[in-house]
């Protein structure tokens, strides 16, 4: 079977594929910590990071949420996105 790619994700338009990861570390104070980053493939560049104390869907998107909400409404105001849809 021929191997699609070679591991390697790399674009050559910005904004055109993002990835996320997870990884969890353990703190004296806190427990146990979740950190969650979404990272434009384009350029390497980080477009969210997030940590929490569970690790849950909601969680894993804030990275993806902030990463919209940076390079594709900066300037608009907190919610002005839901009325532009509407």
């Amino acid at each position: 079977m021929k191997k699609l790619h070679d591991g390697t994700i790399i674009t050559d338009k910005i904004n055109e594929m993002w990835g996320t990861d997870m990884t969890q570390t353990v703190t004296l104070g806190e427990g146990r910590a979740y950190v969650f980053v979404a990272v434009e493939h384009a350029n390497s560049e980080i477009v969210g990071i997030h940590a929490a104390r569970s690790a849950n869907r909601f969680e894993a998107l804030e990275p993806v949420r902030q990463g919209v909400r940076r390079c594709f409404a900066p300037s608009r105001p907190r919610g002005a996105w839901i009325e532009a849809a509407s």
